[in-house]
């Protein structure tokens, strides 16, 4: 029937945007690149709006294909960044003493290799990129800008998110030591006791 037909047009088209998502991803694509291809968000499902989903994701495939050596190169960069992160994140964690013994010396270890690694692989891939930009006359953009733009702004990303966290911990330890402060301030309870002991003296005399 032709609900039937609908039906089974808009889960092919579902299917096709999610192998689109995954391809845009491994290119790279920034959301104003993803939205330049509008009939993503068009939800008539026609075979025609099918046609249109498979020529972007062969496109968007052929693209890699042309590119894979470069975007691979990129992907390793963005494998060790979120490892670095990860072990950012684990370095704030206060309870890490605690929890992880032993293991410290190894996370310390391995971060010192990825703090050497990191640089070396921007270094390098920034220079084989600048090379294929000069071979193709054109900016080989990753997340809509240049690598060298795209991998400063993650790092003032970095330092600025760094910043932030560094402010509210400082934040956090003055309300902990003006609490502190008011709440130490609060042996007015040995004056008390002493008051509190002088009217049971009293009818003795």
């Amino acid at each position: 029937s032709e609900l039937l037909k609908l039906e089974n047009m808009a889960t092919v088209i579902a299917g096709t945007r999610k192998e689109l998502e995954e391809w845009w991803d491994k290119c790279y694509y920034s959301e104003l690149q993803k939205k330049t291809f509008r009939a993503f968000s068009d939800n008539v499902f026609t075979e025609e709006l099918l046609e249109k989903h498979e020529q972007e994701l062969e496109k968007v495939r052929e693209y890699y294909r042309l590119n894979e050596e470069m975007l691979v190169k990129v992907a390793r960069r963005q494998h060790l960044w979120s490892e670095f992160l990860e072990f950012e994140r684990k370095a704030a964690d206060p309870n890490r003493l605690f929890n992880r013994g032993c293991n410290l010396l190894k996370e310390e270890k391995a971060r010192k290799k990825l703090m050497r690694e990191l640089p070396q692989v921007e270094q390098a891939v920034s220079e084989e990129i600048e090379i294929w930009e000069k071979e193709n006359s054109r900016p080989f953009l990753v997340g809509g800008t240049r690598f060298t733009e795209f991998i400063k702004q993650q790092w003032e990303e970095y330092k600025v998110n760094k910043e932030l966290e560094k402010n509210q911990r400082h934040i956090k330890k003055t309300k902990e030591m003006e609490e502190e402060m008011i709440y130490g301030s609060k042996p007015v309870t040995p004056g008390k006791r002493r008051f509190m002991g002088t009217p049971a003296k009293t009818p003795n005399h």
